[in-house]
């Protein structure tokens, strides 16, 4: 029996080493490193040092390659590890991603509460490190639009030079702590994020405002010539009733053809070229004009020279409508124009001009208008009726589409600023388009 015992624990033994090693030969274990990216909005320059020390003092080291790549070998020592690549600081609770850019640098100083980053670090700094952090990736976070897809994690991410949270130390001016540990993070001069480092305890507060304008700044949304060649793009609008169907198609070769449509029935074509400019905004030119627009977001285009076509709609890279609608747009209030003088002028289809002088008084009533009566409705629409000089009565509802543009049933209108009101196209007994701006005296 105690011979078989004995065959048995080494079988087992043989079995337990076979588990471990493999068959025919031996292994090497993976190495335990710190990797990441050292960066400035730049990679800081190829072959700069990386100094890597442990928590009982221990040092290594390793240089910068390629877009700011770096890796530190961490066999044999104890985590956690202090981080320096040139004047910046950053700190790995263990082995894995830790990168070192001017965010990791200023947690440093917040965690520490001072401006000058020491080797010796308190027994706490671990916690009060990634407390930091996450409050610093909380105020920022605003900086981002849903179209940033590289990271944005100033620590722990796989940072893309020049895209994500790299392009923010590009344009980022941060103040370190000051003897009283107040702190700032400006872009383009304005204050993003600030706050105070006291007693362990950090707060980071973001500006709103700041961060909205910083992230047009930061991160413009352009368009692309891709987004337009060869594709179609449709403009839709109700007119009297009528649906006209404006369907354009941008050539490859920089031109445009359009066709006009009426109620399902072709009824005029138009042409015209169209580029891309070097701030991503979209020319594109005809008879009449050269129209530019810039987009704001993925789904929203905001024409920049001419506003009287509303709100443009800009939907997965393949076609952009221009549309009227309303929606959600801001509605006319009595304010408005109660009290209010205004005077019209304009060009008819025939060559003929006209003016006028309208007051919209408080009582309801127009001046300046035969029978003119005015009100603002539950929708927020503007709706005045009156005589025309042929006899009978017209009655025309106004709609803002947006700040600076609005909906007629008898055209469009421009509403800006509470000033002027600027009225255009066909209307009723018309035989031809004119423009009628109405400015506030």
């Amino acid at each position: 029996m105690e011979v078989f015992m004995k065959r048995i624990l080494a079988g087992l033994a043989v079995c337990a080493m076979t588990v471990l090693y493999g068959c025919g030969g031996g292994g090497t274990a993976a190495q335990s490193t710190v990797s990441g990216t050292a960066s400035q909005g730049a990679a800081l320059a190829s072959g700069t040092t990386v100094t890597l020390t442990d928590a009982k003092g221990a040092t290594k080291t390793a240089k910068v390659g390629a877009n700011g790549a770096f890796s530190v070998v961490v066999d044999g020592l104890t985590a956690p590890f202090l981080l320096n690549a040139g004047t910046y600081y950053s700190f790995a609770a263990a082995p894995g991603t830790t990168n070192i850019n001017p965010l990791t640098n200023l947690s440093m100083q917040l965690a520490e509460g001072t401006a000058t980053v020491t080797t010796t670090l308190p027994t706490n700094f671990t916690t009060q490190f990634a407390a930091v952090v996450v409050s610093l990736k909380a105020a920022l976070s605003g900086l981002y639009p849903a179209s940033v897809t590289a990271s944005t994690d100033f620590l722990n991410g796989n940072i893309s030079i020049g895209s994500g949270v790299d392009k923010v130390f590009d344009n980022a001016t941060i103040t370190a702590p000051d003897t009283n540990g107040n702190y700032a993070i400006s872009i383009s001069g304005q204050t993003v994020v600030s706050g105070t480092t006291s007693s362990g305890t950090v707060t980071a507060t973001p500006n709103a405002t700041a961060i909205s304008t910083a992230t047009a700044s930061v991160f413009p949304i352009a368009f692309t010539s891709s987004m337009f060649s060869g594709k179609t793009t449709t403009n839709p609008t109700t007119w009297n009733g009528s649906v006209a169907l404006n369907t354009k198609v941008w050539h490859a070769d920089g031109t445009w053809t359009q066709m006009t449509s009426l109620n399902g029935s072709a009824v005029g074509t138009g042409s015209g070229t169209w580029s891309i400019n070097s701030s991503g905004q979209l020319i594109f030119t005809t008879t009449a004009a050269t129209y530019t627009t810039t987009l704001n977001s993925p789904t929203t285009v905001t024409l920049v020279s001419y506003t009287s076509t509303g709100l443009t709609v800009f939907g997965d890279g393949v076609q952009m409508v221009f549309t009227y609608a309303s929606g959600s747009a801001p509605v006319f209030t009595s304010a408005m124009l109660s009290g209010k003088t205004f005077s019209a002028h304009g060009v008819r289809a025939d060559g003929s001009t006209f003016s006028a002088t309208v007051t919209y008084n408080a009582d309801g009533t127009i001046t300046g208008m035969t029978d003119g009566h005015w009100s603002i409705n539950q929708a927020g629409n503007l709706v005045f009726s009156y005589t025309p000089t042929g006899g009978g009565t017209e009655t025309d509802t106004l709609a803002i589409v947006s700040t600076s543009g609005i909906q007629g049933t008898a055209g469009y209108a421009i509403y800006c600023s509470g000033s002027y009101i600027e009225l255009g196209g066909l209307y009723p007994g018309e035989t031809g388009n004119y423009t009628v701006t109405v400015a506030l005296q």
